[in-house]
């Protein structure tokens, strides 16, 4: 007498059900990774709108080669412990005169990352023309800054990328000094 086993019509029943089920739930853990908080991945807010004032963006464009505004960012180095960096704000008319009472706003984002946008106010410092704020500047690489200064009835825009890395010494060779050292190197846009 041999014996032998035999599945059970059931099983065979369920094996459809079974792979269909594990297809949705492949399929859902797809979908919640591709939504998920993805900081590398970001969609530029109102761009339909602004694609509808392009005609006031290139006014605005030759409205600040009008005013012929510079403006000079530097980075302070944080202290150590510390893990904002400084940047400090000087305001120059065409005349290269200082402009003080301004009201200065910067959205800054790392380009690798620019779902995070930090959105900062700059307050007036004691020297006019000079201006301060603190951001985030982690991590290093290619940051973008949107800068809008308001004087008066006047306003100026400015849209600048700027490379944020460490300094380096020589001293008969090249020594990183610290992580939180860093310096700007402004970039064409």
């Amino acid at each position: 007498m041999s014996s032998r086993i035999t599945q059970s019509p059931k099983f065979w029943m369920f094996v459809p059900v079974g792979l269909l089920l594990m297809s949705v739930g492949m399929w859902g853990t797809a979908t919640w990774i591709a939504v998920s908080d993805d900081s590398s991945y970001a969609v530029e807010e109102d761009y339909y709108q602004k694609s509808l004032l392009w005609d006031e963006q290139k006014e605005q464009e030759s409205h600040n080669l009008e005013l012929g505004w510079k403006l000079v960012q530097t980075l302070e180095r944080p202290e150590p412990g510390e893990s904002a960096t400084r940047v400090l704000v000087s305001l120059f008319d065409k005349e290269n005169q200082a402009l003080a009472g301004a009201s200065i706003q910067l959205q800054a984002f790392h380009v690798a990352h620019s779902g995070f946008p930090q959105t900062i106010s700059f307050e007036a410092q004691a020297k006019p023309g000079l201006y301060a704020g603190e951001l985030q500047l982690r991590p290093l690489g290619q940051w973008e800054w949107r800068w809008v200064v308001t004087l008066g009835d006047k306003r100026f825009t400015l849209k600048r990328r700027t490379l944020v890395r460490r300094i380096r010494r020589r001293i008969g060779r090249e020594k990183t000094l610290s992580k939180s050292q860093m310096e700007t190197s402004p970039m064409s846009h």
